[in-house]
């Protein structure tokens, strides 16, 4: 596996920068430190085996960390989770320069050198170009949303499509908690988060479903609702409530850590109980 990255990497020094530190810059841009600085990758080994190009299984190693929230921990063969015990990444360009965990060393603990160093090296990259022909990709869809995220690194939302809302039917969103109870869902106007409170009845506590079925619309804002990153999710119905799903991973929204004033709920593994539960309150 590590000489697989390694002549993937080797790889795209040769066609579209030069040198390991453009390499390291760039990567260290996406803070994939964990990538490079070390000479082993252990449990990253089931990302790199379903992607063969490095750009696309850094993009996907960056998504499931969005989404998933975890941290990446190697394991040992009967022990579990431990420490890699690895080299440092010493790969160097030419040889005898600067090792590559060196110059992300350097880019990690110093943010202008970093950025004084990054657009050139893109720039070069971007002049350099390719050397096979790429296909041209389409455009982004008119209606595809992607939010700038908000300075709460866990309130990073991904692209997703957006829809118009449904006028028919304005409510509130309970959870059958009990340390919830009467409260509602709420988009909180002073930290931007969706958090629980009190009910008020004023716009930013009012939803509406979307056209596609698939999000819930707040009035004050007009955005969707987002949990963990995600817009988009299967509404399962349990007599008179309803379990929100996230389709992508199957698990559910779960409101548990929610009692606590200020906290977001997460997802969770589907189970059912009223932490996962919600109902509509129609307002008079």
């Amino acid at each position: 596996l590590v000489e697989r990255l390694q002549e993937l990497l080797i790889s795209q020094m040769e066609t579209s920068i030069v040198g390991v530190r453009d390499l390291g810059l760039l990567l260290g841009g996406m803070k994939l430190l964990l990538i490079v600085r070390w000479d082993c990758i252990g449990s990253l080994k089931l990302l790199m085996e379903s992607s063969t190009d490095v750009r696309v299984w850094s993009i996907l190693m960056l998504q499931w960390l969005m989404m998933t929230k975890k941290a990446i921990w190697s394991k040992l063969p009967g022990q579990g989770n431990a420490q890699p015990l690895c080299e440092k990444q010493r790969l160097a360009e030419p040889a005898g320069s600067t090792p590559l965990y060196q110059i992300m060393d350097e880019f990690a603990n110093d943010q202008s050198s970093w950025i004084n160093e990054f657009i050139p090296a893109l720039e070069k990259m971007m002049r350099n170009g390719y050397a096979n022909d790429l296909a041209q990709a389409p455009e982004k869809p008119v209606n595809m949303h992607c939010p700038l995220p908000l300075t709460n690194e866990n309130n990073m939302i991904l692209c997703y499509e957006t829809s118009q809302a449904d006028d028919q039917l304005v409510f509130m969103i309970a959870n059958r908690f009990s340390k919830l109870s009467g409260k509602v869902y709420q988009y909180n106007t002073d930290t931007g988060l969706f958090d629980f409170a009190p009910v008020t009845g004023e716009n930013n506590q009012l939803w509406k479903h979307s056209v596609s079925q698939k999000q819930l619309i707040n009035v004050a804002t007009g955005q969707p609702l987002a949990v963990e990153g995600n817009v988009d999710f299967t509404f399962e119905q349990v007599g008179d409530d309803f379990i929100a799903v996230n389709p992508l991973t199957g698990l559910a929204v779960d409101c548990n850590r929610a009692r606590v004033e200020g906290k977001e709920c997460r997802t969770w593994k589907r189970h059912g109980r009223p932490n996962q539960r919600f109902f509509l309150i129609i307002p008079e």
